[in-house]
């Protein structure tokens, strides 16, 4: 059992700059209790820092309330999306503009508990390259949510060529040299779990106990979050691939073996009638199906290289503030 990390623990880290990175989509009530939370660390370690919001075109003032912020203290910088692009190229974009000696990227709406921040930058400290933070079940998920959640990590897992750790929603400290090296990834679709756990270096996980969100509502519908998980599967593997392949083979050879079957069947009882309209237009839907989702699998992976091929910029700026 992993240790949770004790709320009083404090690190000064010798004035080393922690970059905090933010995505932010209709967020304007945690804005201001977020930047409190941060402050309250940051001001008892005594630590160099910025914060990076990176608003993906909100609708709600939450950009007014970033303004303000950046206005009065100087640490506060913000990038504003022309247009929404998701969290993951928020994630992405902020990590390009950062200048810290390590980068932490949480949610702004408090679930991700800034009072981990001091253990997260001592395992850095200690030599640890990427600390990634993995969540304790605090009891208010839903149990909808919460096997979603574990089947999730269980078919990337199993069908992914890298292993994604348990329960990681991104919440993660980043050493400068492991956020040169994500940099380098160009994909249209980011899908930063696993290229943190692609790129390797020293790892270490510590547990942490998930807030309930503080106001508003969560961004990740159903629909989002099964976007977010065949976006994750096929960006790290191609064994979906094979899986069609496969299905298809057998799917072959069992109309085999049942033609055989009738064949036999006619040979030795030549008086019986083969009934059941029923089982073939069930075998035909079903056929029809297995047809219909190989097609589509391979559709996505299509679709990825064809929008991969066009080179277009991942992401567009619309304002600076603070940069």
């Amino acid at each position: 059992m992993k240790q949770l990390i004790p709320d009083t623990m404090r690190l000064d880290t010798e004035k080393k700059k922690i970059s905090v990175i933010l995505p932010t989509l209709n967020e304007c009530d945690n804005v201001q209790l977020m930047y409190d939370a941060l402050m309250i660390e940051f001001r008892a370690s005594s630590m160099d820092y910025e914060i990076i919001f990176v608003d993906d075109n909100s609708s709600d003032g939450t950009i007014d309330r970033v303004r303000a912020l950046s206005s009065m203290d100087d640490n506060v910088k913000y990038l504003l999306m022309s247009k929404r692009f998701g969290d993951q190229v928020c994630l992405m974009a902020g990590l390009d503009y950062a200048s810290g000696d390590a980068a932490i990227i949480m949610d702004s709406d408090l679930q991700h508990p800034p009072k981990y921040i001091p253990e997260m930058v001592s395992k850095w400290r200690e030599g640890v390259d990427v600390v990634v933070m993995q969540r304790e079940s605090a009891g208010h998920s839903s149990w909808l949510k919460e096997a979603m959640e574990v089947a999730f990590y269980k078919v990337l897992n199993w069908i992914s060529d890298e292993n994604i750790y348990f329960r990681f929603s991104g919440f993660s400290l980043l050493d400068k040299k492991v956020v040169t090296s994500i940099k380098t990834f160009q994909e249209y679709e980011p899908f930063l779990r696993g290229i943190i756990s692609l790129v390797g270096y020293n790892h270490a996980t510590l547990a942490y106990i998930e807030d309930e969100r503080k106001a508003g509502k969560t961004k990740y519908s159903l629909i989002k979050q099964v976007g977010l998980a065949l976006i994750g599967i096929t960006s790290f593997s191609n064994r979906p691939l094979y899986l069609s392949l496969y299905t298809g083979l057998i799917s072959v050879m069992s109309a085999f073996i049942y033609a055989v079957f009738i064949l036999i069947n006619k040979m030795l009882f030549v008086n019986t009638v083969i009934e059941g309209w029923t089982s073939v237009v069930l075998l035909v839907i079903f056929f029809g199906g297995i047809q219909l989702i190989t097609v589509g699998i391979l559709g996505i992976y299509v679709g990825k290289n064809f929008i991969e091929s066009k080179r277009r910029p991942r992401y567009i700026v619309n304002e600076f503030g603070g940069l």
